[in-house]
């Protein structure tokens, strides 16, 4: 019973990875609210870096061997990377429409 533990908390290690990136992401949305004057090139930065992180964590999901973590790694890891890839894209038009600083 010990083993099979340790073999479903290995194979968690995905969605862990997933919800951390997911948490890291919401408190940096919020952050430059907090902090003026901060420029937005920092945050396509921070935020391309979190989408391959869940880039990563898909790979990780998509290696186990347990179905439902592999289903559920895929579908939170996708739509969280398509989520955060439309958002850098919408940074970077803000960024266009502003022109250089």
């Amino acid at each position: 019973m010990d083993k099979s533990f340790k073999n479903n908390r290995k194979g968690g290690k995905p969605i862990y990875l997933a919800l951390i990136l997911l948490i890291a992401t919401i408190v940096f949305l919020f952050l430059p609210r907090a902090v003026k004057g901060t420029n937005l090139w920092v945050d396509v930065a921070f935020y391309t870096i979190t989408d391959i992180g869940f880039l990563v964590a898909l790979i990780l999901g998509i290696k186990t061997k347990n179905k439902p973590i592999v289903l559920f790694s895929v579908l939170l890891n996708g739509a969280l990377f398509i989520g955060v890839t439309i958002f850098i894209y919408l940074l970077l038009v803000v960024i266009g429409i502003a022109g250089p600083n």
